[in-house]
């Protein structure tokens, strides 16, 4: 199998990575799709609690957030608060009810293909499920491939059926060091919680980490580069890819859980087989799931098809694991 590009070709979608539409059944899926709107709006409340990680970049261009709309989009591009232009890491914490907190945690990575977080859907939402069971969470923001900085310009990026089609927009370098600083910042998050464990009234070996998309491509990262103390104790991965199928994963990895939809058009579902294929290679426990529908981007969604029942299977996985009560026997 060839090597899959990496982030350059993660980026907007990945219908690149075994081949992909013709550019004439993507015009008429694009004409299908509509156009993507947005409408300006302030950062959200809990923006406000954010930590501030490490990683920096010096930028011209502000971060901006955004309501971005279009009623037929299936690729996770559009939604509430969504976050592009991030040249400072943070994570922000969301609490579980002290009385049922575990001491567990998981970092959630949302997606977006490495140009914008949808903020709300693929990481403040998820939260708040985690907090129902008693654990604690901390969304991370990290950074981007700088975009335009007019909110027009930027919807007629995220329109673009395929990475190619951002040559000339976004250049190989840029890609590969929002790739490396998007990994950077993952791994500074898992450091950060273990460091300030007690403050946080953490278990230091309850750390988790949960990526969509472009957010499971740099959960893999993390794993690959992290030491003992950047090293998450459990992975989860929803609509994740490897950098390359020949991938190797090291002994040292932590359990993974991954999740794919078989009608995703912008991550094909063998990715996740990949993905497990190289989690069982090393030897390291990994859960799969591969719905026959869901597309990509589901997150939180509830759409009536198939890939509904993840969140059911994580909530058992991390109650496996020791991550929530454990009252599964």
């Amino acid at each position: 199998m060839p090597k899959r590009p990496k982030y350059l070709g993660l980026l907007i979608c990945g219908v690149a990575l075994v081949g992909g539409p013709s550019s004439e059944s993507r015009e008429r899926q694009a004409s299908a799709e509509g156009a993507f709107t947005a409408t300006e709006i302030a950062p959200p409340a809990a923006d406000r609690r954010s930590i501030p990680l490490p990683g920096q970049r010096a930028s011209a261009i502000p971060e901006s957030w955004l309501d971005v709309d279009n009623p037929l989009d299936r690729s996770g591009f559009a939604g509430p608060s969504i976050l592009r232009n991030v040249s400072h890491a943070s994570i922000t914490p969301f609490l579980p009810d002290t009385k049922n907190a575990t001491g567990s945690a998981v970092i959630v990575a949302p997606g977006g293909g490495g140009v914008e977080l949808p903020m709300e859907l693929q990481g403040y939402q998820v939260a708040r499920w985690l907090n129902e069971r008693g654990i604690a969470a901390f969304v991370l923001k990290y950074r981007l491939v700088p975009t335009p900085r007019e909110t027009s310009n930027f919807l007629e990026l995220i329109t673009k059926e395929t990475g190619t089609a951002l040559e000339g927009v976004v250049s190989p370098k840029e890609a590969s060091d929002a790739e490396a600083a998007a990994r950077q910042d993952g791994l500074d998050a898992v450091s950060y919680l273990r460091t300030h464990a007690v403050q946080w009234h953490l278990r230091p070996d309850r750390i988790g980490l949960l990526g969509f998309s472009s957010g499971a491509f740099t959960s893999i990262n993390v794993v690959l580069s992290s030491d003992e103390r950047s090293r998450p104790n459990l992975v989860g991965l929803v609509y994740g890819a490897l950098a390359d199928w020949s991938e190797k994963i090291p002994a040292f990895a932590p359990p993974a859980f991954i999740v794919a939809s078989t009608d995703d058009r912008q991550v094909p579902a063998i990715q996740a087989v990949m993905i497990y294929k190289a989690w069982l290679e090393a030897h390291v426990p990994a859960e799969l799931h591969v719905f026959e529908t869901g597309g990509h981007g589901f997150a939180m969604t509830r759409q009536g098809r198939s890939s509904d029942q993840w969140l059911d299977l994580l909530d058992h996985w991390l109650r496996e694991h020791d991550f929530a009560p454990n009252n599964l026997r």
